[in-house]
């Protein structure tokens, strides 16, 4: 099959797809390479720091795919129910989990750093709520390796094994 004999998403979707993907890989190489510092010690607060805004970053980056989603034309496809259940799946997880860890971050009563602003709690300190949402955004987190991870292994069998075009519409 030709390049030409299917639709590709816009350029937006497709650049805003590879940017998010950048995003949330530093957002996890982030919080997984944090342990490497000593707590308390500048360089973890940098790298939580960097966690968060990147976090941040993802949700108005979902935000915006959702919108750009909804109101642009998509190209035919004949996705699967689990193929559209698998990307409602992957937009709910990239939308709760930066509210869940500003969540975590406000009931912690630490300052919700923004690039360089502060952000308002979402909700007052509370130790123990702070406790339970932290480990709700971190079984989540775990699960993301599986969301993301599938979702890439899905595009691969399109393209290597099923011949379809599926893969190369998101490709610039």
């Amino acid at each position: 099959m030709s390049l030409s004999s299917f639709s590709k998403y816009s350029r937006a979707i497709i650049y805003m797809h590879w940017f998010m993907l950048f995003l949330i890989v530093g957002t996890y190489l982030f919080i997984e390479f944090r342990v490497i510092f000593p707590k308390g010690t500048d360089a973890r607060t940098l790298m939580k720091v960097a966690h968060f805004s990147l976090g941040l970053t993802v949700l108005l980056c979902v935000s915006i795919r959702v919108y750009l989603k909804l109101s642009a034309q998509q190209p035919n496809s004949h996705l699967s129910f689990a193929a559209r259940l698998g990307h409602v799946g992957l937009y709910f997880y990239l939308m709760i989990m930066p509210i869940l860890g500003w969540l975590v971050v406000s009931a912690e009563g630490k300052e919700v750093t923004f690039y360089f602003f502060t952000l308002p709690p979402l909700i007052a300190e509370n130790a123990d709520l702070a406790h339970d949402i932290e480990e709700w955004h971190e079984i989540l987190g775990e699960l993301g390796y599986w969301l993301i991870g599938g979702h890439a292994l899905m595009a691969l069998y399109h393209h290597y094994f099923k011949n379809d075009p599926t893969f190369r519409r998101m490709i610039p």
